[in-house]
């Protein structure tokens, strides 16, 4: 992770400012976060032909009250003959899935926004929120990828005493329940 974090931390927003004016704010998450990190928590992944992810977003990683993730990064291993992209999607008017000729769900073609291919050495970053799909692997052909996330840490820290962060574990606690 730290050597992937040397690769593209001049690559990756230094810094997010959060407003509950932003759509992404969530209660508690408004103030100023800088980069720090690569989530050491690396994800590898092996797409065989055929194998797809249909449209998506993202889920975020907190590793507590001022500690989390914003972006993911999506390091591409080796270049796919053929499709394996990464296609980056608008949203449609509606949650509409069509089933593709191999009865796969996708998006209507006319979200694509951008299609980034798999590049061997390559990577990938994007905000957590933006839907995308990774593109149906073509036949006789395979795609391995690293999935992780861009940390970021609050600027002006809060509720970081030791009461103060098991309140915020307790809330965590809370959530997952729910």
């Amino acid at each position: 992770a730290e050597k992937l974090w040397e690769s593209v931390k001049d690559l990756v927003a230094p810094e997010v400012l959060m407003s509950e004016e932003d759509d992404r704010c969530e209660k508690g998450m408004d103030g100023t976060w800088r980069a720090t990190c690569i989530n050491h928590d690396l994800l590898f992944v092996r797409y065989r032909d055929g194998g797809h992810f249909s449209p998506h977003t993202d889920g975020y990683t907190i590793w507590d009250f001022n500690r989390r993730s914003f972006y993911s990064c999506l390091v591409y291993l080796n270049t796919c003959g053929g499709g394996g992209g990464t296609r980056l999607l608008s949203c449609p008017d509606k949650e509409t899935f069509i089933l593709d000729d191999g009865g796969r769900f996708r998006w209507p073609e006319e979200t694509l926004v951008y299609n980034v291919p798999a590049e061997e050495g390559t990577a990938l970053i994007f905000s957590q929120d933006l839907p995308h799909e990774g593109e149906p692997v073509h036949e006789g052909n395979m795609k391995y990828i690293i999935r992780t996330d861009v940390m970021y840490e609050r600027v002006d820290k809060r509720c970081d005493d030791p009461e103060g962060r098991a309140a915020y574990q307790l809330f965590r606690e809370a959530e997952l329940v729910e």
